[in-house]
């Protein structure tokens, strides 16, 4: 299990079955939405461009994010903006062209 998998759930004991307990699940909560709003502002961010420049505004920004999260936000925000840029090229390429297969 990852450590933050371990941030976000309890075992009770009983049953060996592991499931969010409320307090948990609120920081489990906050923590997502902190992902989300840093990946959005990595990728509106037009000054930085190293992974420790990302990652060193993360730490700034975002607080909460623990330290072994930040490269893999950056890594994921900035791959998703590579696709996201490349898909968009591949659209506006073949937006009309009279080809019925792409």
């Amino acid at each position: 299990m990852k450590r933050h998998e371990l941030i976000c759930t309890r075992s009770d004991s009983s049953s060996g079955i592991s499931s969010p307990s409320p307090s948990v699940s609120v920081s489990c909560i906050n923590l997502s939405n902190s992902v989300v709003e840093a990946t959005e502002n990595i990728m509106e961010l037009h000054t930085s461009y190293s992974t420790d420049e990302l990652c060193e505004f993360l730490h700034k920004s975002f607080p909460e994010i623990p330290a072994e999260m930040r490269s893999p936000i950056v890594v994921a925000a900035t791959t998703a903006a590579q696709r996201a840029a490349v898909l968009h090229s591949v659209y506006c390429a073949n937006f009309q062209s009279a080809d019925p297969s792409k």
